[in-house]
């Protein structure tokens, strides 16, 4: 602690004399921004515009009735994989309907904490009790930039939304499982 302060110091003496004779600090021949260069930039700093502890909550209608809803939390360092200490495990219940995120490692939760990386696909697993018409929608945004959108990708209709705009219906058809539970849905933002 004490070299770094030392460093620090004598850091400071040296361009407080560099400024005094004119010395040591170029000036530009045309004025520009200041940049920092592309090796040395951080990766998130590049693309990335969502605050720690955004938010969004999707919620899973049938008709117009609420059945069921997950958070997402977005974190820089949050692991794709479970964590007992930030996700909260969903516990199924007897409604109609389920929806919940799943982490990498393939852990059910109702709150997950999810780590910020445009492009990539969160796992959503959605589940019903009877055929129907479901609807897929944001009910809640927290510090999420206007300009991220929300995809929504369907892999059984080959299909994708942004659901921060438009509400997405889809149909379950019990005979059928890849019209429901997990592999079909999943929330890219970008």
């Amino acid at each position: 602690m004490r070299k770094i302060l030392i460093m620090s110091l004598v850091g400071v003496m040296f361009l407080g004399a560099c400024k005094k004779s004119g010395e040591g600090t170029p000036t530009p021949a045309t004025p520009s921004t200041p940049t920092i260069p592309p090796a040395t930039q951080p990766v998130a700093a590049q693309a990335d515009t969502i605050p720690d502890g955004a938010m969004v909550r999707i919620k899973l209608q049938l008709d117009s009735v609420p059945i069921d809803e997950t958070v997402l939390t977005f974190e820089h360092r949050a692991s794709e994989n479970f964590s007992s200490s930030q996700d909260a495990v969903y516990f199924p219940g007897f409604g109609k309907g389920s929806l919940c995120s799943v982490t990498h490692d393939g852990v059910d939760c109702a709150i997950q904490v999810v780590p910020i990386a445009s492009g990539k696909a969160i796992p959503l697993k959605v589940t019903a009790q009877h055929d129907g018409v479901y609807t897929l929608k944001t009910s809640f945004t927290k510090m999420l930039p206007r300009g991220k959108g929300l995809w929504l990708k369907d892999a059984y209709r080959k299909d994708s939304l942004n659901i921060r705009i438009w509400n997405y219906r889809f149909d379950v058809i019990k005979s059928d499982t890849s019209s429901y539970s997990t592999g079909r849905f999943s929330m890219v933002v970008r």
